[in-house]
């Protein structure tokens, strides 16, 4: 059985159980690699013979976590691990239209999950071994803290009610932050070691991973409840949620044969499981061309999942 006595804690989903030397953290700067996706006018259309690739890397902190994007500033926020005992940590700020770093922000220690609400410019960060939330004013820059559960890991923002979840590890629950006034207005007890999280803006429904019971809790976003409990692959991680489609794509992290699980959100039921790499890590999804992106830890690749055919 897994415990969380390993220096670099499971929240950062991008370690294999198995040593590889290229992945060592102890070296003085880490790369992000930003892959930018050719974007089409037309959902659901790609024009064929356009290959997908690495464009550019830009050198930000150590051990770099979270990603969160606000696309109305075009402004990428990644937060920087570091390593255990390494203070203060910070939040890297990249301009989307240069692929410069413009900023760099101390926040609490070790920050790991990133969540962006576009329509505030409003930048919410988990500090796993702060048990709390650092909320940057996307304007400013400027700072505030929000305590939450034991070992936050990821958040996930519904910009529609502008209510932040926020996944705590080390207790088994999701905080509810309300944007508006920047406070804890409810706390709902989820699985063991809840990590990944994804939010349908539409239908008010949050997705959260439950790393050590292999399922998926359901709750709804009106009532702030669990309304359904969805067995999935093996140490389910990082979500991806497709608002458009409402589907809703987890990765099953403990695994050299990874895979992606893809559940209806219509109908809250498995019904894929998608081949990607080993060790299977960080998600996103496009929901403009309804391509979905997994980062395979241990073979240092992406897969891209089309949406439509779910190959």
């Amino acid at each position: 059985m897994r415990t969380e006595s390993r220096r670099i804690p499971r929240v950062l989903r991008d370690r294999p159980r198995r040593s590889h030397s290229h992945q060592s953290v102890h070296g003085p700067i880490l790369f992000l690699i930003t892959t930018v996706a050719l974007l089409v006018l037309i959902p659901g259309i790609t024009p064929p013979g356009r290959a997908e690739a690495v464009t550019g890397t830009i050198a930000v902190g150590v051990n770099p976590a979270g990603i969160g994007i606000d696309t109305s500033a075009n402004r990428i926020y990644v937060s920087n691990y570091g390593l255990n005992g390494t203070f203060p940590s910070t939040v890297s700020v990249i301009n989307g239209t240069n692929n410069s770093l413009t900023d760099t922000i101390t926040v609490g220690v070790n920050p790991a999950g990133v969540g962006v609400n576009s329509g505030t410019h409003t930048i919410y960060i988990a500090n796993y071994n702060s048990s709390s939330v650092s909320v940057i004013n996307g304007v400013s820059n400027s700072t505030a803290t929000i305590s939450v559960g034991v070992h936050p890991s990821r958040v996930g923002v519904n910009p529609i009610t502008n209510e932040i979840y926020v996944t705590n590890s080390g207790t088994g629950t999701v905080s509810v932050i309300n944007g508006t006034t920047n406070t804890v207005s409810t706390t709902i007890l989820v699985g063991r070691s809840p990590v990944g999280i994804g939010v349908i803006p539409s239908t008010n429904m949050i997705y959260v991973s439950n790393s050590l019971d292999n399922s998926v809790s359901v709750i709804n976003g009106q009532t702030n409840t669990v309304i359904k409990t969805i067995i999935v692959g093996n140490d389910p991680g990082n979500i991806g949620a497709n608002p458009t489609t409402d589907i809703i794509y987890v990765v099953n992290s403990n695994s050299s044969s990874g895979t992606v699980s893809m559940i209806d959100g219509s109908s809250n039921t498995v019904v894929a499981a998608i081949p990607v790499g080993a060790y299977p890590t960080g998600i996103d999804v496009n929901s403009l061309t309804n391509k979905i992106y997994v980062a395979n830890s241990a073979d240092g690749t992406i897969s891209v999942i089309d949406g439509f055919t779910n190959k």
